[in-house]
């Protein structure tokens, strides 16, 4: 499994390849927010992803001390393409902070762009 590691405040300034049309499992995304946590005493986090056809949806994202990691996984990898993950920190129901990285997705064996 790739593992990629990047911080909340440079995520809006990344082009993330997160893998191939059809992979599985492949790819974790590592986002290293102490920064935000050090600042705001409770936020918590959410991520929507939008994918290369246009379908958004939050996608699960879990925590390890100050990571939030994003297990990459088929149904993100559906096509490929430009793809966003937005990530919007909130403390106390009040948005605090927002950030949208750009995804790359690279097309699978053969040249396959949908599976």
């Amino acid at each position: 499994m790739r593992e990629l590691v990047l911080k909340v405040e440079y995520l809006g300034r990344s082009s993330i390849y997160i893998g191939k049309v059809g992979e599985s499992n492949s790819t974790r995304i590592k986002i290293d927010a102490v920064y935000w946590r050090n600042k705001f005493n409770n936020i918590s986090f959410e991520a929507i992803y939008r994918r290369a056809d246009g379908i958004s949806y939050p996608v699960n994202i879990s925590t390890d001390g100050n990571y939030i990691i994003w297990d990459i996984n088929r149904k993100d990898l559906y096509k490929a393409g430009t793809a966003y993950l937005k990530l919007v920190g909130y403390e106390l129901d009040k948005k605090v902070i927002s950030t949208t990285g750009i995804c790359f997705v690279n097309p699978g064996i053969n040249g396959i762009t949908v599976d």
